[in-house]
């Protein structure tokens, strides 16, 4: 949804990348049987969006 890598948003988030990209994974995998995880993270990534946008 952006322009930053992994990596950019570790430091941002005071992560290491590879927690980063298990996560996503792990939230991924679940979202696929969970009706209600895949509803909350699709208006997450919408209001990321939406943000993002207006600050433009």
């Amino acid at each position: 949804m952006s322009d930053d890598t992994l990596t950019d948003l570790g430091h941002i988030l005071g992560r290491d990348v590879t927690s980063l990209s298990s996560s996503i994974a792990r939230l991924t995998a679940k979202s696929k049987g969970n009706a209600d995880l895949a509803e909350r993270m699709k208006q997450l990534k919408e209001n990321l969006i939406d943000f993002a946008t207006s600050q433009a």
